[in-house]
Protein backbone atom coordinates (compact mmCIF):
# COMPACT_ATOMS: atom_id res chain seq x y z
CA UNK A 1 0.00 0.00 0.00
CA UNK A 2 1.30 3.39 -1.01
CA UNK A 3 0.71 6.19 1.49
CA UNK A 4 1.04 9.95 1.36
CA UNK A 5 0.69 12.67 4.02
CA UNK A 6 -1.91 15.38 3.60
CA UNK A 7 -1.01 18.57 5.50
CA UNK A 8 -4.59 19.83 5.19
CA UNK A 9 -6.12 16.87 7.01
CA UNK A 10 -2.91 15.94 8.90
CA UNK A 11 -3.64 12.24 8.05
CA UNK A 12 -1.96 9.52 6.07
CA UNK A 13 -3.86 8.73 2.84
CA UNK A 14 -4.11 5.31 1.15
CA UNK A 15 -3.27 6.37 -2.39
CA UNK A 16 -5.40 3.59 -3.93
CA UNK A 17 -8.71 4.52 -2.32
CA UNK A 18 -7.91 7.90 -0.65
CA UNK A 19 -8.90 6.43 2.74
CA UNK A 20 -7.46 8.21 5.84
CA UNK A 21 -5.27 5.87 7.88
CA UNK A 22 -5.15 8.02 11.03
CA UNK A 23 -2.85 10.73 12.47
CA UNK A 24 0.89 10.12 12.51
CA UNK A 25 3.98 12.26 13.38
CA UNK A 26 4.56 14.45 10.31
CA UNK A 27 8.32 14.52 10.65
CA UNK A 28 8.58 10.71 10.42
CA UNK A 29 6.44 10.54 7.30
CA UNK A 30 8.30 13.24 5.41
CA UNK A 31 11.26 10.98 4.76
CA UNK A 32 9.01 8.69 2.74
CA UNK A 33 6.99 11.15 0.68
CA UNK A 34 7.54 13.92 -1.88
CA UNK A 35 4.05 14.51 -3.26
CA UNK A 36 0.65 14.59 -1.64
CA UNK A 37 -1.94 13.54 -4.29
CA UNK A 38 -4.84 14.51 -2.03
CA UNK A 39 -3.78 18.18 -1.97
CA UNK A 40 -2.25 19.31 -5.24
CA UNK A 41 -1.57 22.88 -3.95
CA UNK A 42 1.02 21.44 -1.56
CA UNK A 43 2.87 19.33 -4.06
CA UNK A 44 6.23 20.94 -3.37
CA UNK A 45 8.26 19.21 -0.65
CA UNK A 46 10.12 22.44 0.27
CA UNK A 47 6.88 24.24 0.99
CA UNK A 48 5.78 21.35 3.15
CA UNK A 49 9.05 21.43 5.11
CA UNK A 50 8.79 25.18 5.60
CA UNK A 51 5.25 25.04 6.93
CA UNK A 52 6.05 22.23 9.34
CA UNK A 53 9.17 24.08 10.52
CA UNK A 54 7.16 27.24 11.17
CA UNK A 55 4.48 25.28 13.01
CA UNK A 56 7.11 23.66 15.23
CA UNK A 57 8.67 27.07 15.89
CA UNK A 58 5.28 28.53 16.81
CA UNK A 59 4.59 25.65 19.20
CA UNK A 60 7.98 26.09 20.80
CA UNK A 61 7.46 29.87 21.12
CA UNK A 62 4.00 29.42 22.64
CA UNK A 63 5.41 26.98 25.18
CA UNK A 64 8.22 29.39 26.08
CA UNK A 65 5.84 32.33 26.39
CA UNK A 66 3.53 30.36 28.65
CA UNK A 67 6.46 29.41 30.88
CA UNK A 68 7.71 33.01 31.15
CA UNK A 69 4.19 34.32 31.70
CA UNK A 70 3.72 31.86 34.56
CA UNK A 71 7.01 32.77 36.25
CA UNK A 72 7.06 36.54 35.62
CA UNK A 73 5.35 39.07 37.82
CA UNK A 74 6.43 42.34 36.19
CA UNK A 75 4.79 43.88 33.14
CA UNK A 76 8.20 44.37 31.54
CA UNK A 77 9.08 40.67 31.77
CA UNK A 78 5.70 39.65 30.43
CA UNK A 79 5.95 42.07 27.54
CA UNK A 80 9.44 40.78 26.75
CA UNK A 81 8.09 37.26 26.41
CA UNK A 82 5.69 38.40 23.66
CA UNK A 83 7.90 40.15 21.07
CA UNK A 84 4.99 40.66 18.67
CA UNK A 85 3.43 43.00 21.25
CA UNK A 86 6.65 44.75 22.19
CA UNK A 87 6.98 48.35 20.90
CA UNK A 88 10.75 47.90 20.54
CA UNK A 89 12.20 46.32 17.38
CA UNK A 90 13.13 42.67 17.97
CA UNK A 91 15.03 40.11 15.93
CA UNK A 92 15.63 36.45 16.57
CA UNK A 93 18.66 34.72 15.08
CA UNK A 94 19.15 30.97 14.97
CA UNK A 95 22.45 29.24 15.78
CA UNK A 96 23.13 28.98 12.07
CA UNK A 97 23.09 32.76 11.79
CA UNK A 98 19.77 32.88 9.94
CA UNK A 99 17.35 35.63 11.00
CA UNK A 100 14.20 33.65 11.75
CA UNK A 101 11.93 36.29 13.25
CA UNK A 102 11.22 40.03 13.10
CA UNK A 103 8.45 41.51 15.19
CA UNK A 104 6.02 44.12 13.76
CA UNK A 105 7.87 46.96 15.52
CA UNK A 106 11.02 46.09 13.58
CA UNK A 107 9.31 46.84 10.28
CA UNK A 108 7.91 50.10 11.66
CA UNK A 109 11.33 51.33 12.85
CA UNK A 110 13.37 50.01 9.92
CA UNK A 111 11.12 50.11 6.85
CA UNK A 112 14.13 50.43 4.54
CA UNK A 113 15.60 47.11 5.67
CA UNK A 114 13.53 44.75 3.58
CA UNK A 115 15.79 41.72 3.82
CA UNK A 116 17.75 41.60 7.07
CA UNK A 117 20.54 39.04 7.28
CA UNK A 118 23.36 38.32 9.67
CA UNK A 119 25.81 39.94 7.23
CA UNK A 120 23.98 43.27 7.30
CA UNK A 121 25.98 46.23 8.67
CA UNK A 122 23.17 46.63 11.16
CA UNK A 123 24.36 43.47 12.94
CA UNK A 124 28.11 43.72 12.33
CA UNK A 125 29.11 44.21 15.97
CA UNK A 126 26.71 41.54 17.20
CA UNK A 127 28.17 39.07 14.71
CA UNK A 128 31.54 39.29 16.45
CA UNK A 129 29.97 38.35 19.80
CA UNK A 130 27.46 35.81 18.47
CA UNK A 131 29.46 32.64 19.20
CA UNK A 132 30.15 33.81 22.75
CA UNK A 133 26.43 34.31 23.34
CA UNK A 134 25.65 30.84 22.02
CA UNK A 135 28.37 29.21 24.16
CA UNK A 136 27.33 31.07 27.29
CA UNK A 137 30.68 32.85 27.70
CA UNK A 138 28.84 36.13 27.18
CA UNK A 139 25.49 36.57 28.92
CA UNK A 140 24.41 39.87 27.37
CA UNK A 141 25.68 41.84 24.39
CA UNK A 142 24.95 45.57 24.51
CA UNK A 143 26.02 48.39 22.22
CA UNK A 144 24.80 51.81 21.17
CA UNK A 145 24.08 52.07 17.43
CA UNK A 146 22.79 54.82 15.14
CA UNK A 147 20.48 54.22 12.19
CA UNK A 148 18.90 57.02 10.15
CA UNK A 149 19.77 59.57 12.86
CA UNK A 150 17.98 57.47 15.47
CA UNK A 151 19.90 56.14 18.48
CA UNK A 152 19.33 52.63 19.77
CA UNK A 153 20.74 50.36 22.45
CA UNK A 154 21.16 47.01 20.71
CA UNK A 155 20.99 44.31 23.39
CA UNK A 156 21.13 40.57 22.71
CA UNK A 157 21.00 37.40 24.79
CA UNK A 158 20.70 33.69 24.07
CA UNK A 159 17.37 32.01 24.88
CA UNK A 160 18.16 28.35 25.42
CA UNK A 161 14.49 27.31 25.42
CA UNK A 162 14.00 28.77 21.94
CA UNK A 163 17.59 28.12 20.85
CA UNK A 164 17.79 31.60 19.35
CA UNK A 165 19.58 34.85 20.07
CA UNK A 166 16.95 37.51 20.72
CA UNK A 167 18.01 41.06 19.83
CA UNK A 168 16.21 44.07 21.32
CA UNK A 169 16.57 47.62 19.99
CA UNK A 170 15.70 50.27 22.55
CA UNK A 171 15.12 53.73 21.06
CA UNK A 172 17.14 56.22 23.15
CA UNK A 173 16.97 59.19 20.77
CA UNK A 174 14.98 61.34 23.19
CA UNK A 175 17.37 60.45 25.99
CA UNK A 176 20.34 61.44 23.81
CA UNK A 177 18.66 64.76 23.05
CA UNK A 178 18.26 65.42 26.78
CA UNK A 179 21.89 64.44 27.32
CA UNK A 180 22.96 66.97 24.70
CA UNK A 181 20.95 69.70 26.42
CA UNK A 182 22.42 68.74 29.81
CA UNK A 183 25.97 68.76 28.40
CA UNK A 184 25.42 72.24 26.97
CA UNK A 185 24.03 73.51 30.29
CA UNK A 186 26.89 71.88 32.21
CA UNK A 187 29.38 73.55 29.90
CA UNK A 188 27.78 76.94 30.51
CA UNK A 189 27.87 76.38 34.28
CA UNK A 190 31.44 75.08 34.20
CA UNK A 191 32.57 78.05 32.11
CA UNK A 192 30.99 80.39 34.65
CA UNK A 193 32.70 78.60 37.55
CA UNK A 194 36.03 78.68 35.68
CA UNK A 195 35.64 82.43 35.39
CA UNK A 196 34.82 82.60 39.11
CA UNK A 197 38.07 80.70 39.72
CA UNK A 198 39.98 83.44 37.94
CA UNK A 199 38.38 86.00 40.24
CA UNK A 200 39.20 83.95 43.33
CA UNK A 201 42.81 83.44 42.20
CA UNK A 202 43.11 87.22 41.73
CA UNK A 203 42.16 87.68 45.39
CA UNK A 204 44.69 85.11 46.65
CA UNK A 205 48.28 86.31 47.13
CA UNK A 206 50.61 85.12 44.39
CA UNK A 207 53.41 82.66 45.07
CA UNK A 208 55.91 85.39 44.22
CA UNK A 209 54.38 87.75 46.80
CA UNK A 210 54.36 84.98 49.37
CA UNK A 211 58.04 84.18 48.77
CA UNK A 212 59.00 87.87 49.00
CA UNK A 213 57.34 88.21 52.39
CA UNK A 214 58.23 84.75 53.74
CA UNK A 215 61.25 83.38 51.89
CA UNK A 216 61.37 79.83 53.26
CA UNK A 217 57.72 78.87 52.97
CA UNK A 218 55.35 76.64 51.00
CA UNK A 219 51.63 76.48 50.31
CA UNK A 220 49.93 73.13 49.65
CA UNK A 221 46.54 74.12 48.26
CA UNK A 222 44.19 71.55 46.75
CA UNK A 223 40.55 72.62 46.27
CA UNK A 224 37.95 69.86 46.17
CA UNK A 225 36.16 71.59 43.29
CA UNK A 226 37.08 74.23 40.74
CA UNK A 227 36.66 76.99 43.30
CA UNK A 228 37.15 76.58 47.04
CA UNK A 229 35.97 77.61 50.46
CA UNK A 230 39.52 77.37 51.79
CA UNK A 231 41.81 80.31 51.10
CA UNK A 232 45.19 81.59 52.22
CA UNK A 233 45.70 85.22 53.18
CA UNK A 234 48.80 87.39 53.29
CA UNK A 235 49.03 91.06 54.20
CA UNK A 236 51.96 93.38 54.85
CA UNK A 237 50.92 96.48 56.75
CA UNK A 238 53.51 98.89 58.20
CA UNK A 239 55.62 96.83 60.67
CA UNK A 240 53.52 93.67 60.40
CA UNK A 241 53.27 90.61 58.19
CA UNK A 242 50.11 88.54 58.56
CA UNK A 243 49.51 85.09 57.12
CA UNK A 244 46.46 82.89 57.58
CA UNK A 245 44.92 79.58 56.54
CA UNK A 246 41.13 79.96 56.43
CA UNK A 247 38.31 77.46 55.94
CA UNK A 248 34.95 78.97 55.02
CA UNK A 249 31.62 77.21 55.39
CA UNK A 250 31.17 74.64 52.61
CA UNK A 251 33.25 74.20 49.49
CA UNK A 252 32.78 74.82 45.80
CA UNK A 253 30.73 77.85 44.75
CA UNK A 254 29.00 78.48 48.13
CA UNK A 255 32.32 78.26 49.98
CA UNK A 256 33.99 80.53 47.42
CA UNK A 257 31.30 83.20 47.90
CA UNK A 258 31.78 83.13 51.67
CA UNK A 259 35.57 83.28 51.19
CA UNK A 260 35.25 86.60 49.32
CA UNK A 261 33.29 88.07 52.23
CA UNK A 262 35.78 86.79 54.83
CA UNK A 263 38.85 87.82 52.84
CA UNK A 264 37.49 91.33 52.54
CA UNK A 265 36.67 91.40 56.27
CA UNK A 266 40.26 90.51 57.19
CA UNK A 267 41.62 93.30 54.98
CA UNK A 268 39.21 95.84 56.45
CA UNK A 269 39.97 94.78 60.01
CA UNK A 270 43.66 95.69 59.52
CA UNK A 271 43.65 98.48 56.95
CA UNK A 272 40.40 100.30 57.75
CA UNK A 273 40.13 99.73 61.50
CA UNK A 274 43.84 99.65 62.30
CA UNK A 275 43.98 96.44 64.32
CA UNK A 276 47.43 94.87 64.74
CA UNK A 277 47.21 92.05 67.31
CA UNK A 278 45.82 88.82 65.87
CA UNK A 279 43.02 88.47 68.43
CA UNK A 280 41.80 91.99 67.72
CA UNK A 281 41.89 91.32 63.99
CA UNK A 282 39.66 88.24 64.40
CA UNK A 283 37.24 90.07 66.70
CA UNK A 284 36.70 92.84 64.15
CA UNK A 285 36.61 90.38 61.25
CA UNK A 286 33.77 88.54 62.99
CA UNK A 287 31.85 91.81 63.45
CA UNK A 288 32.21 92.65 59.75
CA UNK A 289 31.12 89.18 58.63
CA UNK A 290 28.07 89.25 60.92
CA UNK A 291 27.16 92.71 59.64
CA UNK A 292 27.47 91.57 56.02
CA UNK A 293 25.17 88.61 56.60
CA UNK A 294 22.59 90.56 58.62
CA UNK A 295 21.13 92.64 55.82
CA UNK A 296 17.97 90.54 55.70
CA UNK A 297 15.79 88.61 58.14
CA UNK A 298 17.32 85.22 57.31
CA UNK A 299 19.58 83.68 59.95
CA UNK A 300 22.92 82.98 58.24
CA UNK A 301 25.42 80.88 60.15
CA UNK A 302 28.08 80.94 57.45
CA UNK A 303 31.56 82.10 58.34
CA UNK A 304 35.02 80.61 58.66
CA UNK A 305 37.55 78.80 60.82
CA UNK A 306 40.99 80.33 60.69
CA UNK A 307 44.57 80.07 61.91
CA UNK A 308 46.18 83.56 61.88
CA UNK A 309 49.86 84.31 62.49
CA UNK A 310 51.31 87.81 62.85
CA UNK A 311 54.99 88.79 62.71
CA UNK A 312 56.21 92.14 64.00
CA UNK A 313 59.20 92.90 61.76
CA UNK A 314 60.67 95.41 64.25
CA UNK A 315 60.50 93.34 67.42
CA UNK A 316 60.78 89.94 65.67
CA UNK A 317 57.88 88.76 67.82
CA UNK A 318 55.23 86.29 66.67
CA UNK A 319 51.57 86.37 67.66
CA UNK A 320 48.84 83.90 66.85
CA UNK A 321 45.08 83.50 67.23
CA UNK A 322 42.78 80.79 65.97
CA UNK A 323 39.10 80.16 65.43
CA UNK A 324 38.64 76.36 65.65
CA UNK A 325 41.90 75.73 63.74
CA UNK A 326 45.07 75.17 65.88
CA UNK A 327 48.70 76.11 65.35
CA UNK A 328 51.50 73.55 65.16
CA UNK A 329 55.13 74.62 65.35
CA UNK A 330 58.42 72.74 65.61
CA UNK A 331 60.77 74.23 68.19
CA UNK A 332 63.33 72.82 70.63
CA UNK A 333 63.33 69.51 68.75
CA UNK A 334 59.64 68.83 69.36
CA UNK A 335 56.31 69.58 67.76
CA UNK A 336 54.20 71.96 69.81
CA UNK A 337 50.52 72.86 69.53
CA UNK A 338 48.45 75.85 70.54
CA UNK A 339 44.75 75.02 70.62
CA UNK A 340 42.29 77.33 68.94
CA UNK A 341 39.39 79.24 70.41
CA UNK A 342 36.36 76.97 70.02
CA UNK A 343 34.24 79.39 68.06
CA UNK A 344 34.04 80.40 64.38
CA UNK A 345 34.27 83.73 62.65
CA UNK A 346 30.54 84.08 62.28
CA UNK A 347 27.32 83.63 64.22
CA UNK A 348 27.61 81.41 67.28
CA UNK A 349 26.20 81.08 70.77
CA UNK A 350 28.11 82.55 73.72
CA UNK A 351 30.79 84.15 71.55
CA UNK A 352 33.75 85.72 73.32
CA UNK A 353 36.88 87.74 72.59
CA UNK A 354 39.64 85.91 70.72
CA UNK A 355 42.85 85.34 72.65
CA UNK A 356 46.19 86.57 71.25
CA UNK A 357 49.01 84.10 71.94
CA UNK A 358 52.64 85.18 71.86
CA UNK A 359 54.73 82.41 70.26
CA UNK A 360 58.44 82.03 71.08
CA UNK A 361 60.11 81.09 67.82
CA UNK A 362 63.80 80.89 66.93
CA UNK A 363 65.69 80.74 63.66
CA UNK A 364 65.23 77.32 62.08
CA UNK A 365 61.84 76.64 63.69
CA UNK A 366 58.92 75.56 61.51
CA UNK A 367 55.36 76.89 61.74
CA UNK A 368 52.32 75.11 60.26
CA UNK A 369 48.95 76.71 59.55
CA UNK A 370 46.27 74.47 58.07
CA UNK A 371 42.59 73.71 57.63
CA UNK A 372 40.90 70.38 58.44
CA UNK A 373 40.79 69.00 54.87
CA UNK A 374 44.03 66.99 55.02
CA UNK A 375 43.29 65.32 58.38
CA UNK A 376 39.65 64.58 57.44
CA UNK A 377 40.47 62.87 54.13
CA UNK A 378 39.23 59.27 53.96
CA UNK A 379 41.56 56.65 52.55
CA UNK A 380 44.28 54.20 53.43
CA UNK A 381 43.78 50.41 53.60
CA UNK A 382 40.63 50.72 55.76
CA UNK A 383 39.09 53.83 54.23
CA UNK A 384 39.46 55.85 57.44
CA UNK A 385 40.35 59.49 58.09
CA UNK A 386 44.00 60.53 57.96
CA UNK A 387 43.61 62.21 61.41
CA UNK A 388 45.68 64.93 63.08
CA UNK A 389 47.96 62.49 64.91
CA UNK A 390 49.23 61.03 61.64
CA UNK A 391 49.50 64.56 60.25
CA UNK A 392 51.73 65.56 63.19
CA UNK A 393 53.95 62.54 62.56
CA UNK A 394 54.23 63.59 58.92
CA UNK A 395 55.33 67.08 60.00
CA UNK A 396 57.94 65.65 62.39
CA UNK A 397 59.40 63.28 59.82
CA UNK A 398 59.69 66.03 57.20
CA UNK A 399 61.26 68.85 59.22
CA UNK A 400 64.69 68.46 57.57
CA UNK A 401 63.21 68.87 54.06
CA UNK A 402 63.28 72.11 52.12
CA UNK A 403 59.92 73.90 51.66
CA UNK A 404 59.69 72.60 48.08
CA UNK A 405 60.41 69.03 49.18
CA UNK A 406 57.96 69.40 52.06
CA UNK A 407 55.19 70.49 49.69
CA UNK A 408 55.92 67.62 47.30
CA UNK A 409 55.86 65.10 50.15
CA UNK A 410 52.49 66.40 51.37
CA UNK A 411 51.05 66.01 47.89
CA UNK A 412 52.39 62.47 47.45
CA UNK A 413 51.17 61.40 50.89
CA UNK A 414 47.71 62.88 50.35
CA UNK A 415 47.20 61.27 46.95
CA UNK A 416 48.44 57.87 48.13
CA UNK A 417 46.16 57.99 51.17
CA UNK A 418 43.12 59.11 49.16
CA UNK A 419 43.63 56.49 46.47
CA UNK A 420 40.51 56.11 44.34
CA UNK A 421 38.22 57.70 46.95
CA UNK A 422 36.65 61.10 46.39
CA UNK A 423 38.39 64.09 47.93
CA UNK A 424 36.47 64.93 51.09
CA UNK A 425 37.10 68.66 51.42
CA UNK A 426 39.34 71.51 50.33
CA UNK A 427 42.92 71.04 51.53
CA UNK A 428 45.26 73.81 52.68
CA UNK A 429 48.59 73.54 54.53
CA UNK A 430 51.03 76.45 54.93
CA UNK A 431 54.56 75.84 56.17
CA UNK A 432 56.95 78.64 57.20
CA UNK A 433 60.56 78.12 58.17
CA UNK A 434 61.74 80.92 60.47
Amino acid sequence: MKTQFCINTQNLIDESNKTPLGFIDKTKVLIHTNICPACKEYNNRNELLSKIHKQKDTNRRNSYQAKVLHKSSSIQDRLASFPELNPSPILEIEKSGQVSYQNPAFYNHFPHISDISFNHDFLSDLKLAFDQLISGNLKVFSKEIVYNNTYYIQRASYLSDLQVVRVFHLDITEQKQFETIIKEKNKEITDSIQYAKRIQEAILPSTKLFKCALLDSFIYYKPKDIVAGDFYWLLENEDWIYVAAADCTGHGVPGALVSVVCNNALNRSVKEFGNSLTGQILDKTRDIVLETFSNNDTDVYDGMDISLLGLNKKTKEFYWSGANNPLHYFSNNKLNEITAHKQPIGKSENSSTFVTHKVDLQMGDYVFLFTDGFADQFGGPKGKKFMYKQMQELFLNSISNSPEEFQSLLNTTFLQWKGDLEQTDDVLVIGIKI
